[in-house]
This record gives structure tokens, C-alpha cells and sequence, in this order.
């Protein structure tokens, strides 16, 4: 059996996948609100406007992602992080010299959504999946890291640089480094699949899913999927996963222009969303090496309980100090929510279907979470406040924490079972 350096290659694997979703998440998602507030001032527009290109970006990526998780589970991981790296550095390029509005809403619309889609949650999701069984959520809790790294580094330096060079030479910047940097990186490191090198999940003597599962044709695996599809516990899942993405994507959309809103300084504004990033990786990581340990379910609960009381204190937040207290506490719950989506697809559906079935739920969640910064900025246009928001969020997440001993996990069939 083959090793690296005498560390088993899921592992280093497990290290660029930190480091691509520090890019990925930094630059598409963890900067959106500063670039939301460039863009507010340059056009002189409304947010309901600029919330569209969020809307559309989260619509875009949730109807493409089964589609893409079954590409990157019959053809290869590699071509296709390529193909999206070279389509979100046009889109940078586009924002940067977009004459209108619409250029932008259209590039972060249209452009960016494989990028993010990919690098922050499918890629990683479905490539350690196939490295990693018995520690997958411990690998997704250590790559996830890498997107909150991603939200602490980036946000400073792109307020620094705005202030320096501009937001549209910034995002030029950012357009180049995306489309020359990261395809060096996934096709000189990337491994498909343990086998290409000789080796089997978790660098084990023997493949665990073979010893678990009975072996399946094609036909039968879509069956699995129509079943699964069609479950009560998928659209539980999804109404739980989608009421949490819809938090994290309105806070994360609108932390800077909270904080500007009481008087915060955008330099300031941005040091909150760095804030949100710090606490999300330590909570990346206890929450990855939890879902290991604990019933998943128990860390679903818990995980919505603390999403919904960041949602409430929010909702009184009026100065700095709240503000900050309420970021720490969702960061809590969205530090850990990729490791705790991929251990619940894993641990609620048949891994044969993982790919699969993670880009179904990933359809299902994203498209319905993409109305939350619409809606936030609707609501805050209609009322003056994001009060309202906060409140009917909280109400969501408590009802799923209610609803969270219906889950039922999946109970392998043996090959002798057959």
C-alpha cells in the first residue's frame, strides 16, 4: 500500500482541498458584501437590486449542482474544478468593467455560481468522501477550514485594496489570480479516487464500502436515487439544511452593511466578517470530529439551536458589541455546517449514492435558501430594518430543531444480505 511521505494521501488531499476552499470562499462569497457596497455607491441602486445578484448566483448553483456532482462522479473532479476556474476568472473580468448594474448582477449572477458551488462544497464533499469513511466528517471539519480562513484573510485585504487601487482593479486582480492559480494547483495535486494510487479509504488494509455494501448495477443505484428522492427524510433534510444556508448566505450577504448601518466604518465593517471566519474555524473543526462521534442528529439540533438564538439576538442588535456577539454565535453553526451536511448525507443515505444524492439535496437547499438576501433586502427596503427577518428565521430553525428524531439513518446492507 502506497503512502506519501509516510502520511496517507487522503490527508494531503484533505490539505488542498483547505486551500482551494480558502480561495473559493474567500473571493466568491466572504467578499460579497463589501463588493455589494462598491457597487451600491457606484450605480446608486437599491439593495433589492443588488441582492438579485446573490439570488441569482444561489438559483444558478442549485440547479446546476446535480448535474455537476454527477460529473464530477462519472468523468473527473479535476476537469471539471478547471473548467469552473477558467469561468469565474470571465467573471471577475466582466465586474470589473462593467459599464451597469447588470454587468454585475449578471457576471456574480451567471459566472460565479460553478465556482462556488464547486470549490466549496461539492468538490470537497464528494472527493474526500471517496478517501474518507470512518473520519470523513473530521476531513471535512479540517477542509472546511480553509473557507474560513478563506472569510478571516480575505475581507481585510480586499477592503485594503479597494481603498488602494479601486474595486474594479481589485476585481481584475482577483479574475486573473483565479484563472491561473487554481487550475495549477488542482491538476498538479488532485487524485481522483484512492485506487489510482494503489490505496483505499482511510488507508485502510480494505475498502470499507465493500465490505459494507452489496454491489449494485447502474440501474438498480438509479433506482436508489428515485427512492431516496422521494423519502420523507430528504425533504426533512433539506427543509433543515435550507433554513440554516438561508441564514449564513443573509448574514453573510449583509454582515458589512449591518454593521455601516449603526455607523461601522467599512474597514471595520470588514473586520466583522473576520470575525464570523475566526470562530467558524475552530468551530469547523470540533464539528467535524463530533459528527464522528455523536448521533448526527443530536448535532443537527444543536447546531439549529444556536443558529436560531444568534437570529434572536440579532433581531435587538443596535451596537457594535451585539452585533459582534450575534456574528460569533451564528459563525458557531455556519463554521460547522459543511462537515455536518456531508456526515448527514453520509450517515442518512447509502454511500453508493453519495455523489448523487449530495447534489440532490445541494439542488434543493441552495435554490430555496437563494431567496434569503432577496428577501432580506426587500424586507429591509419595505421596513427600515432586517428585525423582521431575523424573527421569521429564528422561528424556521427552531421549528426544524423540533423535527430533527424523524431523521432516520441508514442501515447498510451486507452483500450476504442479498
Amino acid at each position: 500500500m502506497q503512502k506519501t511521505g509516510g502520511i496517507f494521501y487522503g490527508w494531503w488531499l484533505v490539505v488542498l482541498a483547505l486551500v482551494l476552499g480558502g480561495i473559493g470562499g474567500g473571493v466568491s462569497i466572504y467578499i460579497i458584501s463589501l463588493v455589494a457596497s462598491a457597487v451600491e455607491q457606484e450605480f446608486e441602486v437599491n439593495r433589492v437590486i443588488i441582492m438579485t445578484a446573490v439570488t441569482g448566483h444561489n438559483l444558478v448553483a442549485g440547479l446546476l449542482a446535480p448535474k455537476i456532482s454527477h460529473l464530477m462522479d462519472r468523468l473527473s473532479v479535476r476537469k471539471v474544478l478547471t473548467i469552473a476556474s477558467l469561468i469565474a476568472g470571465a467573471g471577475y473580468l466582466t465586474i470589473a468593467v462593467t459599464p451597469t448594474i447588470w454587468g454585475f448582477v449578471g457576471a456574480y449572477g451567471m459566472l460565479l455560481p460553478i465556482f462556488t458551488l464547486c470549490f466549496t462544497s461539492l468538490a470537497p464533499a464528494i472527493l474526500l468522501s471517496r478517501w474518507f469513511v470512518k473520519h470523513r466528517g473530521t476531513a471535512m471539519g479540517l477542509a472546511t477550514l480553509g473557507t474560513q480562513m478563506g472569510g478571516f484573510l480575505f475581507p481585510p485585504l480586499v477592503a485594503m485594496l479597494f481603498e488602494a487601487l479601486g474595486w474594479r482593479t481589485t476585481m481584475a486582480c482577483i479574475g486573473i489570480g483565479v484563472a491561473v492559480i487554481v487550475p495549477l494547483l488542482v491538476n498538479l495535486f488532485v487524485v481522483e479516487r484512492p485506487a489510482d494510487k494503489g490505496l483505499h479509504p482511510d488507508g485502510a488494509s480494505v475498502d470499507p464500502d465493500l465490505q459494507q455494501a452489496a454491489p449494485a448495477t447502474q440501474v438498480q443505484l438509479d433506482d436508489l436515487v428515485y427512492a431516496s428522492v422521494r423519502s420523507r427524510k430528504f425533504w426533512l433534510l433539506c427543509c433543515a439544511l435550507t433554513t440554516m444556508m438561508a441564514m449564513f448566505t443573509a448574514v453573510l450577504s449583509n454582515l458589512a452593511l449591518f454593521a455601516m448601518d449603526i455607523g461601522v466604518a467599512r474597514e471595520s465593517a470588514a473586520l466583522m466578517i473576520s470575525l464570523y471566519s475566526i470562530v467558524g474555524l475552530c468551530s469547523a473543526l470540533a464539528v467535524g470530529r463530533i459528527c464522528d462521534i455523536l448521533d448526527i442528529r443530536i448535532v443537527l439540533a444543536g447546531s439549529l439551536t444556536m443558529a436560531c438564538c444568534s437570529m434572536l439576538l440579532f433581531s435587538t442588535g443596535s451596537s457594535f458589541t451585539t452585533l459582534a456577539i450575534a456574528t460569533g454565535m451564528i459563525a458557531v453553526s455556519g463554521g460547522g455546517f459543511m462537515p455536518l451536511w456531508s456526515s448527514l448525507v453520509g450517515k442518512l443515505f447509502d454511500n453508493r449514492i453519495y455523489a448523487r444524492m449530495f447534489g440532490q439535496v445541494s439542488r434543493v437547499t441552495i435554490m430555496t435558501a437563494a431567496m434569503s438576501p432577496l428577501l432580506s433586502g426587500l424586507l429591509f427596503d419595505v421596513t427600515g430594518s432586517y428585525r423582521l427577518m431575523f424573527l421569521i428565521f429564528a422561528a424556521a430553525a427552531l421549528i426544524a430543531v423540533l423535527y430533527t428524531p424523524l431523521l432516520t439513518l441508514h442501515q447498510p446492507k451486507t452483500s450476504g444480505a442479498q
